[in-house]
């Protein structure tokens, strides 16, 4: 069995609430209201944020 290290799997399982719920918009046509929206941009920020954080102070360190 693969092994998923603890970066991938916590990023697995934030992604699995939104992706829930885009699904049953989907397949089930149900509706969201604007607090089910706003939560579903507050999870997939927390997951894009820090990565683009860290991205940016890596290109900041100098070329060895």
């Amino acid at each position: 069995a693969p092994k998923v290290g603890g970066g991938l799997t916590s990023i697995l399982s934030a992604t699995e609430l939104p992706v829930a719920v885009l699904v049953s918009v989907v397949v089930l046509h149900e509706s969201l209201s604007i607090l089910q929206i706003v939560g579903i941009v507050f999870v997939l920020s927390g997951m894009i944020l820090p990565t683009v954080i860290a991205q940016k102070k890596n290109s900041n360190l100098p070329d060895i």
